[in-house]
């Protein structure tokens, strides 16, 4: 429902790595495209996390681009996209039990979604966001 086309999603990681992950360095980057090949074919074991992890890059990769080139590259608006891939990102991170988890996916798809998120208060709304 919320996953982009796999050429939107391609160019959403293409414009992360190029732009956001240089600064932040938390993934490798051969390890996340055989993770994400395992993704697509359903072989992945940890679905839930990678998949939260995905949403909060293309999070990331919105907030790194101008709103006019987000128009021109995906037909959409800023606003529009960015809200829903950190609705997705919540949700999945909610489903990934980010408040229990040990799971360093999870805590890489936390840490860049509050990334994309630098107006969210910590603490009592955090905690409201991933309580199940």
């Amino acid at each position: 429902m919320y996953h982009p086309s796999v050429s939107q999603s391609d160019l959403l990681l293409k414009i992360f790595f190029d732009s956001v992950e240089r600064f932040i360095g938390v993934l490798h980057e051969p390890t996340f495209r055989r993770e994400l090949d395992q993704f697509r074919m359903k072989k992945f074991s940890l679905h839930r996390e990678f998949e939260a992890l995905l949403f909060s890059i293309y999070a990331m990769a919105i907030v790194s681009m101008r709103s006019d080139r987000v128009v021109r590259l995906f037909g959409e608006s800023r606003d529009v996209l960015l809200e829903r891939y950190q609705f997705a990102a919540e949700k999945a991170l909610s489903a990934a039990n980010i408040l229990r988890s040990r799971k360093i996916l999870t805590f890489q798809a936390l840490l860049y979604y509050l990334v994309s998120r630098p107006n969210l208060l910590l603490g009592a709304s955090l905690d409201s966001k991933f309580k199940r």
